[in-house]
């Protein structure tokens, strides 16, 4: 398959045989043997072609680039966000992106325009000083005599612009073999890449209703994001800068009350918005929302059983898409948020307590102990937050009463719902064997991390 061909920058017969095969198999060899087009230019037309056709087959900006990175090599990601830019370039589609379709794109350096008429704006303003706008010239056509200036030489005109491909090629400044070797590397793995599930419409989808709304949302909820209670907003602010502190402190008892005051805002949060939700008359699984984790080697399976920890103790289920590091979370908004939250600050202290305990010697560096670590720290992770979750249970109960279980429940039916419908043939994860002295490092970082709770320290598991 193209996705596994290597060659040195000599291979150029090679190179330009893959490219008259590929131009043919499309029924385009007339045009590489009539027009001066360059190879680069055809293969990054035909990039952009399977940019726009992996997004119907579920792919999203983000999942695309990390597949890439994974599967071919870094700089091959980077060929993927330039071919994003030209096929969003392409599309011109901003007044119907939903804003989290645009969010990835920002995350990934991918420039958009400032609002959906972003390609008049520069009109607009060259003409607002009071100077008529100029018209457009081509490269042959002699620009007006009475226009040019007469204290400095016409400059040159501008040349058209380059290919999506060669544009990346000059931005890497690598040579034109190896952007055709990762091209041709890409558009191979591209094509053979399977379906997955959809999460949310796909571009040829979208209306201008779907501007700003979840990119989940694919039924007509009649509840929107406004109605939810006017705090959420600044609550979810305020748990982030907490959680955020406590990472990024020194000092144990202060990392342990930011994080225990966040863990006190988190819990009422989902709680109330669960409550607030029951109240009204609407279908509940139209509610559910899906979002991806994409999970960096090494040990994308062991971390991913840390997310499924803290995603089902907080009502969201994970679909681990093994081949791709990549994981589905679903659940309703403030669950999938609280979970992203949680298991973002895990990751961060269990990855700081690995690599202090992989530096003692050269034992605990092998792989098989970081495997056991990983393993253990979710596992008992998991303890500690069901202990947790049933404290807040409790409390919450006294607080709503007995009226809150079904509500939960219906919740929870409601995620299961959407999980039947978006996929079939899951099988559980199998479990592994693990180094022992791993196993135990893990379960102690794990007993040190900070959950956040404000009920005092748990005893370590024997």
């Amino acid at each position: 398959m193209a996705a596994s061909l290597a060659w040195r920058p000599e291979s150029e017969v090679l190179r330009d045989r893959i490219v008259e095969a590929l131009v043919d198999a499309d029924g385009r060899a007339d045009e590489l043997r009539s027009t001066a087009a360059r190879p680069e230019s055809l293969v990054g037309d035909r990039l952009v072609e399977s940019i726009a056709a992996s997004w119907e087959r579920g792919w999203q900006p983000a999942d695309l680039v990390h597949v890439v990175r994974r599967e071919v090599s870094p700089r091959a990601g980077r060929v993927v966000i330039a071919m994003i830019q030209a096929e969003d370039h392409n599309a011109r589609r901003h007044d119907r992106m939903p804003e989290a379709w645009s969010d990835q794109l920002v995350a990934l350096g991918v420039a958009l325009p400032s609002s959906s008429a972003g390609s008049s704006a520069g009109s607009s303003a060259a003409s607002s000083n009071g100077s008529p706008p100029q018209p457009t010239l081509f490269a042959d056509e002699p620009e007006p005599v009475e226009s040019r200036p007469t204290s400095a030489p016409t400059p040159p005109p501008t040349p058209p612009p380059a290919s999506p491909l060669g544009a990346w090629r000059v931005a890497e400044r690598v040579g034109l073999a190896e952007a055709l070797d990762d091209g041709l590397r890409v558009l191979g793995y591209l094509r053979v890449l399977p379906a997955i599930a959809m999460i949310g419409p796909p571009p040829s989808r979208w209306s201008v209703s779907t501007t700003g709304r979840p990119l989940g949302d694919l039924a007509d909820s009649t509840r929107s994001a406004e109605a939810a209670p006017a705090a959420s907003v600044k609550t979810l602010a305020t748990i982030r800068a907490l959680l955020a502190k406590a990472e990024s402190s020194t000092f144990a008892s202060e990392a342990e009350a930011f994080a225990a005051k966040a863990q006190e805002l988190m819990t009422r949060y989902s709680i109330d918005a669960a409550v607030f939700d029951s109240g009204s008359d609407h279908d509940v699984a139209a509610g559910v929302r899906s979002r991806r984790f994409h999970l960096d080697n090494p040990y994308a399976k062991e971390k991913v059983e840390l997310l499924s920890t803290v995603g089902s103790l907080n009502r969201v289920k994970i679909v681990f898409h093994t081949s791709f590091g990549m994981a589905t979370a679903v659940g309703f908004p403030q669950d999938l948020e609280l979970t992203d939250l949680l298991f973002t600050s895990l990751l961060v202290q269990a990855s700081r307590a690995l690599h202090e305990a992989s530096s003692a010697a050269r034992r605990t560096s092998s792989p098989a102990f970081k495997r056991g670590f990983w393993v253990a720290y979710a596992q008992r992770i998991g303890e500690r937050l069901a202990e947790a979750q049933t404290q807040a249970s409790s409390e919450a109960e006294a607080a709503y009463g007995s009226a809150l279980v079904p509500v939960l429940q219906a919740r929870s039916d409601a995620v299961d719902q959407v999980v039947d419908s978006l996929f079939s043939n899951l099988q559980p994860m199998k479990s592994r064997s693990v180094d022992a002295h791993g196993w135990h490092a893990g379960r102690a970082a794990a007993d040190k991390a900070s959950l956040g709770h404000h009920h005092g320290a748990l005893r370590p598991a024997r």
